[in-house]
């Protein structure tokens, strides 16, 4: 037997055909894309939320209006 075969046995492939596999999120234009949502934060179109500017946070999502009414910074997150 060659070293693939001696593992690549017929009760292995047997056991590798009922396998299940999960994913933590599905991507956009995936077949299953639009019917369940995505946990992680990014840039998008969909508002998500406000968080505290920290050094380093990317200023272009710095919501300017919000600084002139609150004189802190905000970044706009997304989802």
């Amino acid at each position: 037997m060659t070293p693939t075969t001696t593992w690549l046995t017929p009760s292995f492939i047997n056991r590798l055909e009922t396998l299940e596999l999960s994913v933590k999120w599905v991507r956009a234009g995936h077949k299953l894309g639009g019917r369940f949502p995505i946990n992680r934060r990014g840039s998008s179109v969909e508002f998500a939320d406000y968080t505290s500017y920290s050094p380093g946070d990317d200023i272009r999502a710095i919501d300017w209006n919000l600084y002139a009414r609150l004189d802190r910074l905000f970044v706009k997150t997304y989802k």
